[in-house]
């Protein structure tokens, strides 16, 4: 998924060792979202800079009960895209957990790309191919490269 990074934050900080980070990134769509980034790697890049991410949304909420009405909400924006029952992360992503390769994972294909996700329990009614809609529990930047265009 391309995005462009907006805005850079240290998020969690104890006896000066920073322990994650969070940045607000603008899709291709132009929507901006809010990613945590476990790895704190982020700190080393600029706003403004251009990068292809893998994103995993935490905990989807309001599966295909989302309320329109509310609108996009930085913190939990709402998401529509085509549900992907099985999803494998590509030997070529550096992500800084190697298991996370070894686990096949439901996606959602939206009009930004794949978009990982992780339930406690999946939706017995999500099918292969279902349009879904929901909202956002969580999302963490799990790998990222700088591109260029």
């Amino acid at each position: 998924m391309k995005a462009i990074i907006k805005k850079i934050g240290i998020g969690t900080e104890y006896m000066g060792e920073i322990s994650d980070c969070w940045l607000i990134v603008q899709l291709k769509n132009g929507l901006n979202i809010k990613l945590l980034e476990p790895d704190c790697n982020i700190l080393n890049t600029k706003e403004d800079e251009k990068i292809e991410c893998l994103i995993l949304c935490i905990y989807p909420q309001d599966i295909n009960k989302v309320n329109f009405k509310n609108g996009h909400n930085l913190e939990k924006p709402i998401l529509l895209g085509r549900y992907i029952e099985d999803y494998r992360i590509s030997q070529s992503w550096w992500v800084y957990n190697p298991s996370f390769k070894t686990k096949i994972y439901p996606a959602v294909e939206t009009v930004n790309g794949i978009l990982l996700l992780h339930f406690n329990t999946i939706p017995q009614f999500l099918k292969n191919g279902d349009i879904i809609s929901f909202t956002v529990g969580r999302l963490d930047l799990l790998a990222w490269y700088p591109i260029e265009e």
